[in-house]
């Protein structure tokens, strides 16, 4: 999920997941879960992470095997592959 990282839409996504979470009987479990910031706050990553439970990520990162980056693509990122 890609979002705008600011306070109301961070209230708006918990409600989304909470939701999504209660009409299909799933839970959504924070401890395994992620979120990634490119260029914002320390300040409000710490408080995302005490919002969501969860940890935070750096890019580059690997998502279901595949290496998310930002700049041009580097031979470094697809060594694991």
């Amino acid at each position: 999920m890609f979002c705008k990282a600011d306070t109301i839409t961070l209230k708006n996504v918990m409600m989304f997941l909470n939701s999504y979470g209660s009409s299909l009987g799933q839970l959504i479990n924070y401890a395994k879960s992620n979120f990634v910031f490119v260029n914002d706050f320390m300040s409000f990553i710490k408080r995302v992470k005490y919002a969501l439970k969860c940890s935070n990520e750096t890019i580059p990162f690997v998502y279901l095997g595949v290496p998310i980056f930002v700049s041009a693509l580097k031979p470094n990122f697809l060594y694991p592959l």
